[in-house]
């Protein structure tokens, strides 16, 4: 457990903290190969600008110890950041004796299967990576790496904390692992090799989430318990732009060559409580010109959170009592698939992140919590500003699932996933992921969107 020095410092230390700890694990690996090396996320700290720094740096923690994996080098990763809270803190820095009782439990349970193995035996999870998260119930297959420079590998087994998941014995090693009970689940293999000598894999933790509310648009008609028309944000809906389901989606169509702003969409009818929750949307495709694909968590027009992407650019945006304050950056399709809106308990700020795939996630913007989540309302939007396109479009077809507090969990999550792909001369639409031609209205380019809000931590 290293940089906790350099994320106090901050720049340049704290951003280059990550690199620094790549190079001081070839560093060891080249003096001591056949040395195994755990590296650990390090402890939260109680300043919430310092602790984002420390998310930060913890958040390239995994990736860089895949990397030195897949190298071959005997490497693990152990979790530590999630082990401890602000109150495990003695000065908001170090631990005090129970933050200290806590670190060695985990310590214990990660050198355990290391003493206990064998160090010829190498053993690590593929897939899923650490921190992804699925809706429940579903299935998704555990693939394993594992060797043995003295010997051979007889099998490998698959656990889900201390339940048994399944075997397999031909490389590359893999389950299905069917689940159903939401929360945070363990992930674990254990390699067997020719001796009956079990080597245990470091774990990977993954969420598994519930979905309790989705709407797929299929029925082209607009369920009035689930939606209403209008948008969050300001200014207010504007009824010339129309909002209809149609063609089993909800299809958008901005004004064309129309100054001003017109906006219209759907907005939850119901309420959600997303504290310590957090809500997604995929984007397959976004607006361009005047015309914006918007995404809001909020509870009017003058308080939100949202993402908006229009003109090459996607803004992420607070707006508290009136007072907006925001961040741009390029839109990258590929890069910026993904957003969501997340409020981490800990620190109590609201982080604007963006994911190729919906598993790893960076986050492009922190903030303080400044909004009330208990009664948030989220948004499915789109229109034009300023002088409108000559024949504009944004054509979401959407599905949302929200969800309530898990009954094992205290993590109240809200994920949307969303495939808007619009096109300042096409409507757009929001639904299922598919593909371009699956998803595409006749004669038209079209937006995909599909957003859930789910549960789970």
């Amino acid at each position: 457990m290293i940089g906790t020095n350099d994320i106090l410092q901050g720049d340049p230390y704290s951003s280059a903290a990550p690199a620094n700890l790549s190079a001081l694990i070839d560093k060891i690996v080249t003096d001591v190969p056949s040395a195994q090396i755990l590296v650990s996320s390090i402890t939260p700290l109680s300043d919430p600008t310092k602790n984002q720094r420390v998310m930060t740096y913890n958040a390239a923690i995994p990736g860089i110890v895949s990397t030195k994996i897949s190298q071959g080098k005997r490497v693990r990763f152990v979790d530590m950041f999630s082990a401890l809270t602000i109150s495990d803190l003695s000065d908001g820095i170090h631990p005090n004796a129970a933050g200290y009782s806590k670190m060695a439990g985990v310590w214990y349970n990660e050198l355990v299967p290391v003493l206990l193995g064998n160090p010829a035996v190498s053993v690590s999870i593929t897939t899923p990576s650490y921190g992804a998260q699925f809706d429940a119930p579903g299935s998704v297959i555990i693939r394993a790496n594992a060797t043995n420079s003295a010997g051979t590998i007889s099998r490998v087994d698959f656990y889900q904390n201390t339940t048994f998941i399944g075997t397999s014995t031909v490389s590359p090693y893999s389950v299905t692992w069917n689940y159903s009970a939401p929360g945070p689940a363990r992930l674990t293999a254990v390699a067997i090799d020719n001796n009956s000598t079990a080597t245990t894999s470091s774990h990977v933790k993954v969420i598994i989430n519930t979905i309790v509310f989705s709407d797929d648009f299929n029925d082209n008609t607009r369920d009035p318990a689930k939606w209403n028309l209008g948008v969050l944000s300001s200014p207010g809906p504007d009824p010339l732009v129309t909002a209809l389901e149609q063609n089993q989606r909800l299809e958008i169509q901005p004004l064309a060559n129309a100054s001003g702003s017109h906006y219209n969409g759907y907005v939850s009818t119901d309420t959600w409580d997303l504290t310590s929750g957090h809500a997604s949307v995929e984007v397959v495709s976004a607006t361009s010109i005047n015309a914006e694909t918007i995404f809001s968590v909020g509870t009017d027009s003058n308080n939100y959170y949202r993402f908006v992407a229009s003109n090459g650019q996607l803004s992420l945006q607070e707006k508290v009592a009136g007072t907006l304050t925001q961040t741009s950056l390029s839109f990258n399709a590929i890069y910026h698939r993904f957003w969501r809106l997340r409020n981490d308990v800990a620190t109590d700020q609201i982080g604007f992140e963006t994911s190729t795939d919906g598993l790893v996630w960076n986050q492009r913007r922190s903030v303080q919590r400044r909004l009330p989540l208990t009664l948030a309302r989220v948004e499915l939007s789109g229109g034009t500003t300023a002088q409108g396109a000559s024949a504009p479009g944004l054509d979401p077809r959407c599905r949302l699932s929200t969800s309530p507090p898990c009954s094992t969990s205290s993590d109240r999550s809200g994920s949307y996933r969303s495939s808007p792909s619009t096109r300042p001369t096409r409507p757009s639409e929001w639904g299922r992921r598919c593909s371009p031609a699956g998803c595409r209205a006749p004669r038209s380019r079209s937006a995909r969107r599909r957003r859930r809000t789910r549960s789970g931590r």
